[in-house]
Formats: C-alpha cells, sequence, structure tokens
C-alpha cells in the first residue's frame, strides 16, 4: 500500500503499477516518477480533478459558492457534515452516487503538472489477471493491454475499523 512506503527513491529505474485514482495513489505515483521510476496508474474511473481556489474572485463570493467545512470547502461536504441524517435517509443508489462520484477519489490541481504526460494513465480499467512473469508483474487490465512491473502499489483508500484502535476500549 502506498501508505508502507515512506522513501520512494528505492524505486528509481524501476517500473511500478500503481492502482487507485484518488489523492494517494496520484501523490504517490507523482513522487515516484519523480524519484526516478517509470510509473503507470491504474483506475477503474475517470481521475477526478479538483478545481484549483480561483483566488481573482472575491473572498465573500467565494465563501458562498464553496463554504468552508471540516471535510473540505462546497456545499456537498457542508451538508454531510451539518446533516448527516439527510444522507443516511436517502435510497442506496443516491448514497452510492455521492460517494462514489460526487465525493469520491479525486486529485488536487497542483498534481495535475506532475502526473499529466508524465505517467502512464489507465482511467476505467479493472485489473482482470496478475501473475508472475519471470520475477516481475504482469497485470491484465480489462481493456486488453497488459503491464509489466517489478512492483505493484495499491493507493486504494483505506476501511476504517474503530476496534483496531487500540485507546478506545475492547467493549
Amino acid at each position: 500500500h502506498t501508505a508502507d512506503h515512506y522513501d520512494l527513491s528505492r524505486f528509481s529505474g524501476q517500473h511500478v503499477v500503481v492502482v487507485g485514482g484518488g489523492q494517494g495513489a496520484l501523490e504517490s505515483a507523482a513522487l515516484l516518477h519523480e524519484n526516478g521510476a517509470t510509473v503507470d496508474v491504474v483506475c477503474r474511473q475517470s481521475i477526478r480533478w479538483l478545481q484549483s481556489a480561483n483566488t481573482n474572485i472575491p473572498p465573500l463570493l467565494r465563501a458562498l459558492r464553496a463554504p468552508k467545512a471540516g471535510m473540505g470547502s462546497g456545499w456537498l461536504n457542508l451538508l454531510l457534515e451539518k446533516y448527516p441524517y439527510i444522507y443516511q435517509g436517502l435510497p442506496r443508489d443516491t448514497k452510492d452516487y455521492v460517494l462514489t462520484t460526487r465525493h469520491g477519489p479525486a486529485g488536487s490541481s497542483w498534481l495535475k503538472p506532475r502526473i499529466l504526460n508524465k505517467v502512464g494513465l489507465h482511467e476505467q480499467v479493472t485489473i482482470e489477471k496478475i501473475e508472475e512473469v519471470q520475477g516481475r508483474a504482469r497485470l491484465t487490465l480489462s481493456a486488453g493491454k497488459t503491464l509489466d512491473a517489478d512492483h505493484v502499489m495499491l493507493g486504494t483508500g483505506y476501511r476504517a475499523d474503530v476496534k483496531r484502535l487500540s485507546m478506545l476500549d475492547s467493549s
């Protein structure tokens, strides 16, 4: 997982495939490239880039367009923070849409120039098979393409597990 690697310079000269399309995956891909690795990113959806703040807009208008919330700026974040039970009452399909399409994985706008035309992007594909071929990982993608890599790194997010928090009593 991307969280398991702090010094990406050890991948210099290697081909690394990063799986995922969110901030962690994209930032790791940029850092890997900047440390001399050849990098491909594979993700199930199109990469969604967050818009940068337009500093030419007066602060009041900017606050009206994208109010600040604990989860980040924007009306959706504010509504999810202030009225979570409205979200919980929505039909499953709507909740899935909100979490995966409207509030799902995304990359910060400042990463774009560090990724585009520097890292191979394979969007809207899944990995159908991974096998070892001559000591390397061979990934077969749903689009029919294969990638041979020295290392595969997952940037696929995290699952919260309250039971693993040692500061909480087990009960």
